[in-house]
């Protein structure tokens, strides 16, 4: 008994944050929160993720293999440079309106990742942002987009992806340029027709 009140007191003196550490799947990244629940991973906040200069930099860099779907909370307004780089089994991305930016690799080799819905508030999408993304099939754009990196779709245009676009847009334009499969809305199809 009394050796098991003495491991009792030693164990209790470890500070908390020590078991914390073993087993986090929730953090600060910029100016927003994040949390990994059941391989889905939520960012909330009002402003930017933070910015990283690598993927192993990310705070969810250990957990990368276990993520399968991310949620963006509104308030959010961009996506940190390589964010979800290296994210494998990433199959489904939720991104509000609120973002304007998805940074350089954000998400570059998410070669899971089958669809894509740009949200109308966004205005740039970096170099490689979706490169290398190789299950990719569905796109959309929404008009707002003006700037587009660098290879930023670099292995992810392939036959089997279609591009949705609104006519006369950058995307649009893009798209005749680099002559892909595309489906102009409100010409081809209407947005309530399109899926992604």
């Amino acid at each position: 008994l009394v050796l098991l009140l003495c491991v009792s007191m030693v164990m209790s003196t470890v500070p908390v944050s020590a078991h914390a550490e073993e087993s986090a799947t929730s953090g600060t990244t910029g100016a927003c929160t994040w949390e990994l629940v059941d391989g889905t991973l939520t960012i909330r906040g009002n402003g930017a993720m933070g910015e990283f200069n690598s993927s192993s930099s990310v705070p969810w860099y250990e957990y990368k293999d276990s993520i399968t779907s991310v949620i963006i909370d509104t308030g959010v307004t961009s996506i940190g440079d390589s964010a979800f780089h290296y994210c494998t089994g990433l199959t489904s991305i939720k991104l509000p309106d609120s973002v304007t930016l998805i940074d350089d690799y954000a998400f570059f080799v998410c070669e899971n990742l089958e669809s894509v819905n740009i949200p109308d508030g966004v205005t740039r999408i970096g170099e490689m942002a979706f490169a290398n993304c190789d299950s990719l099939k569905i796109l959309v754009f929404p008009e707002s987009v003006t700037s587009i990196g660098d290879y930023a779709f670099d292995r992810s245009t392939r036959d089997g992806l279609c591009i949705y676009v609104y006519k006369d847009s950058f995307a649009h334009e893009l798209a005749q340029i680099i002559q892909t499969k595309h489906v102009v809305i409100g010409v081809d199809v209407y947005i309530g027709d399109v899926n992604g």
